[in-house]
């Protein structure tokens, strides 16, 4: 009688059912975005996130955003080798993705419209069709609706990790050009492709292009190493001594050039704000902004600086200086602080920028309250100022504020506080000093002959 050996099973093995822990993993890579982006956006931009101290800034949302991808990229293979035609392929991609996303831009509109924008009702519903559109198109995405969370620390964006949906389309692109070609069925061709994409990526660390191919390289590769689980299924074994051993590997060399990865924020380019930490970077961040965005590109920064020449309004000329400096890339604490500001001031001016241009750099003009007493009963008081009180009648001998007040609200029905009195007598010219009262029964004729007779001292 022989004895069997004992094999650790196979990765294709644990893949095939539901007994897998699969949406386990999903679970834990959510709570670590979570938990990660907690720290900037609670503590500040300069907080350090999870693990950063310990992979040489990348963080502990960087990792869960890769096991999103790589997870995605299993199952996305696999999908497309159990397909019977590219155009069913296709069609379950797009349930995958699009219900749930009108779904959510409508519960993200109704919520925002109903309970939390700020902004006139007519303004944000004018908004609502831009957003929901830009967003279904998930490359043209819009972050922001009038009114909502417009005081918030980072910015007003909403839902901002919807950016990496379009990475994750890009990538199922990737797996029907692999298939189409005949690299999913062919594992060497496949290993040929991937030591490929491996040096597009190593060229990219070291030599960084343009920022949407950064973020699908970075998101790219853990993507394809998923499909390589998926074309190795049969063959990559589950054994926990080889992942103890590879974790160890991985560790001891996240220092060297072997595990290199230029720190690059990847998980909330939706947020115009987040900038520094790892994990947190926008779309067309410029290196020197630290933290603030400037999405209005219409003038450059020779012109801010020729229009900040030509206006008569210093407070704004040195508005769009300060603009000007982020644009040629100085960083916001320059920035702010060679115009005469502070990088919070900055950052406000920046919004107002963005939304309406140069205009939106000048001071507005508050708009006065009509005054409550009109023309009239302006000259009515001012008589009733000049002529005195009534001792029958109001009860005393001068005016006092208090009375006037008693005296407008029961002759023209207009309650006004005490000081907005004062500011209608001084509007009338009228002051607080006046001459010694006199007495109703005083007789000036005997106060006369008083006067007369009383003995010298």
């Amino acid at each position: 009688m022989t004895a069997s050996v004992w094999t650790p099973p196979r990765f294709a093995d644990r893949a095939a059912g539901r007994g897998n822990n699969f949406n386990l993993l999903r679970i834990l890579a959510a709570i670590g975005v979570l938990i990660s982006h907690a720290y900037p956006i609670s503590l500040g931009p300069d907080a350090a996130e999870p693990l950063s101290a310990q992979l040489g800034g990348i963080t502990l949302g960087t990792v869960s955003v890769m096991i999103f991808f790589s997870i995605s990229g299993f199952f996305i293979t696999r999908s497309f080798a159990a397909r019977a035609s590219l155009a069913r392929f296709l069609q379950a991609r797009c349930l995958r993705l699009f219900p749930a996303l009108i779904v959510v831009s409508a519960v993200t509109v109704l919520v925002a419209g109903f309970w939390l924008t700020t902004a006139p009702q007519t303004v944000f519903w004018a908004a609502v069709p831009e957003y929901v559109l830009r967003n279904i198109t998930l490359f043209s995405l819009n972050y922001d609706l009038p009114g909502v969370f417009a005081a918030n620390l980072y910015g007003p964006a909403i839902n901002g990790s919807l950016w990496t949906l379009s990475y994750e389309v890009l990538c199922y692109l990737g797996v029907v050009v692999a298939g189409l070609a005949g690299l999913l069925a062919r594992p060497w061709l496949f290993a040929l492709a991937l030591i490929g994409f491996a040096g597009s990526y190593a060229l990219n660390m070291v030599h960084p292009l343009h920022a949407r191919i950064d973020s699908l390289l970075l998101l790219g590769l853990p993507f394809a190493i998923g499909m390589a689980f998926w074309v190795w299924r049969k063959v990559i074994p589950l054994s926990a001594p080889l992942a103890v051993a590879l974790f160890g590997i991985a560790y001891l060399t996240r220092q060297t050039a072997l595990l290199y990865q230029r720190p690059s924020p990847l998980t909330l380019w939706g947020f115009p704000k987040l900038a520094i930490s790892d994990s947190m970077r926008p779309h067309g961040q410029e290196a020197g902004m630290a933290g603030i965005v400037i999405t209005r590109r219409e003038l450059t920064a020779a012109e801010l600086r020729a229009a900040a020449g030509r206006t008569k309004d210093a407070r704004a000329a040195r508005r769009m200086l300060a603009i000007a400096l982020v644009l040629e890339g100085v960083d916001r604490a320059t920035a702010a602080q060679t115009c005469g500001m502070d990088r919070q001031t900055l950052r406000d001016w920046v919004h107002r920028y963005n939304a309406e241009g140069l205009a939106g750099l000048v001071n507005r003009t508050v708009p006065h309250r009509p005054r409550r007493l009109g023309p009239a009963q302006m000259a009515e008081l001012a008589a009733w100022v000049e002529a005195g009180p009534d001792p029958a009648r109001d009860g005393v001998v001068r005016w006092r504020r208090k009375d006037l007040q008693h005296r407008i609200a029961t002759a023209f029905g207009v309650v006004l506080h005490e000081r907005s009195v004062g500011k209608q007598l001084a509007a009338l010219g009228f002051r607080r000093l006046s001459v010694r009262p006199q007495h109703p029964r005083s007789d000036p004729e005997v106060q006369a002959a008083f006067q007369k007779n009383s003995p010298e001292r």
